[in-house]
């Protein structure tokens, strides 16, 4: 045995994404036990993920906290967003204070919508506003004659659907008439919806010409919505056990809608097939660790960027935003996962299919591979790209022996020029051995040839295969990488690990 010679050859390294939850047990090599800054690209390689672009040159006082696209009647488009207790437009590099006539806000916790023209957002504490135009400002809402006083009830959520606007305040749903945010005389006491007791309602959603009402432990499906005062108005599911915890966390993704519950990013469409089985969740892989960047103060945010196949959830105080692919669900129905270590404040995802982002203090665009990149498309700061493989024990003919590394092998895709540090350790300690790597730079041209002073075809980037000597030995062993993303797209191709075999380890 002493002679032996084993590979361990990973083709997809972290295929199946970040696995937090049995991170500290012998996995097959598809896993990661770390994927930061990381995500899935088109042929479903782990590649760097993308960094923010300032669209506007100098920085506003706070963090943009939220945001929106207002598309009005006549079909034009404008990005907004809330910071420094204001609301701003943002056009071509500029932005514009419209907070018009609105009463001072104390938060920038908006939630925005587009009902019959206009532009309608709502936050607890506040009297609702509106603006009628992408030209125009914001105002405060003035009720008409109606039952119930919006400026009284300060609604924390609203929903545009059945034509009608729906606002949610702790165990109260309330409806506007048709096409008239300003006339509000329905209500629904949902006290007598909720099963075991109370709940607080968090958040409503449509799905499938259904109402949806997330309380924090209940959803409670309604059918009829269009007519909420005729006969055919009326409750068709209760689930229990299982809702929503954070009122931004919530997406629609297709033919499905994805949220934040107590028990793990959740799959409504799921869930309604499975019942209130608490492990039925997308992110059963990583659900303890996700939970435990949870706080109830938290602003949590989130969004589906359908051009890139991914639902973001963002922890912004922890600095820590987890990243899922939708596309591709694994054969357990969880969806591959990775972690990114940015602070994003909120996110908007355009018409034309782009991702803006509120971080550091700018509005930006999901956008290059440095984050802060300033508007002229230069600087920005560098982030870590880094893949760690699980424990693995080369399989159950060797898994009692001693395995002494002896040479790795990294390939990758990359468009830059930067370090990269190849790591390994051995039997559940996390004291890394490292090599240092240095991938070429490649010309930003056609043939690498400047081709009358224009790169025709922007960044080229090409595939490398390196070798590395290894070192140390021990009975389980763990594979990965950390790359520096200093402006340029990385892809981690295939990792392979040749090891000698030792004696039996008692």
């Amino acid at each position: 045995m002493t002679q032996r010679l084993v590979t361990l050859a990973s083709s997809a390294p972290g295929f199946y994404g970040l696995n937090k939850q049995q991170s500290g047990d012998v996995l097959p090599a598809g896993w990661a036990s770390e994927a930061k800054n990381a995500a899935f690209d088109t042929i479903g390689r782990l590649a760097a993920r993308k960094g923010c672009k300032n669209q506007h040159s100098s920085s506003v006082a706070s963090n943009p906290e939220s945001g929106h696209e207002y598309i009005d009647g006549a079909g034009n488009r404008l990005k907004i967003f809330a910071a420094d207790n204001k609301i701003y437009k943002e056009v071509s590099g500029t932005i514009t204070d419209i907070s018009g006539t609105i009463t001072t806000p104390t938060a920038n916790d908006w939630q925005f919508t587009n009902f019959n023209g206009k532009c309608i957002a709502v936050q607890a504490g506040h009297d609702p506003i509106f603006m009628a135009t992408t030209g125009g400002s914001f105002a405060d809402i003035v009720m008409g004659t109606s039952t119930y006083d919006l400026l009284t009830i300060e609604p924390n959520n609203i929903l545009a659907a059945f034509g009608r606007c729906w606002f949610i305040k702790d165990n109260f749903l309330y409806f506007s008439d048709p096409l008239d945010e300003t006339v509000v005389d329905g209500r629904l006491n949902l006290f007598s919806v909720w099963r075991h007791g109370s709940d607080e309602g968090v958040v409503l959603s449509e799905f499938n010409g259904l109402l949806l009402i997330f309380g924090r432990r209940n959803i409670a499906i309604y059918q009829g919505a269009g007519d909420p005062v005729g006969v055919g108005f009326g409750l068709v599911e209760n689930i229990a056990d299982i809702g929503c915890i954070a009122r931004d966390s919530i997406q629609s993704i297709g033919t499905d809608l994805m949220f934040l519950s107590y028990t793990g990013v959740r799959s409504l469409r799921r869930t309604i097939q499975d019942g209130n089985a608490p492990l039925n969740d997308v992110s059963r892989n990583n659900r303890d660790y996700i939970l435990g960047f949870y706080s109830e103060a938290e602003k949590i945010r989130s969004v589906h960027f359908e051009k890139d196949r991914f639902y973001l959830l963002s922890f912004p105080s922890k600095s820590k935003v987890f990243c899922f692919d939708v596309l591709s669900p694994l054969e357990d129905g969880s969806f591959r996962m990775t972690e990114w270590d940015v602070e994003h404040n909120c996110y908007i995802a355009t018409y034309d299919s782009e991702l803006y982002i509120g971080h550091n203090n700018f509005f930006c665009k999901y956008e290059g591979y440095t984050d802060g990149q300033t508007s002229a498309g230069v600087a920005g700061t560098t982030y870590s790209y880094n893949f760690e493989g699980p424990w693995n024990d080369f399989g159950e003919e060797v898994q009692g022996y001693l395995k002494i590394p002896k040479k790795g092998t990294l390939y990758f895709y990359s468009e830059q020029s930067t370090s990269i540090n190849y790591k390994w350790a051995f039997d559940y300690k996390d004291d890394f051995e490292t090599r240092q790597i240095i991938s070429r730079a490649f010309d930003v041209s056609e043939w690498n040839i400047d081709e009358w002073g224009l790169a025709e075809f922007g960044s080229i980037g090409g595939f490398e295969e390196t070798r590395v000597r290894c070192s140390r030995s021990g009975r389980i062993i763990k594979f990965g990488c950390e790359v520096p993303v200093v402006g340029g797209e990385f892809a981690l191709q295939r990792i392979d690990v040749q090891a000698k075999i030792g004696k039996l380890v008692p």
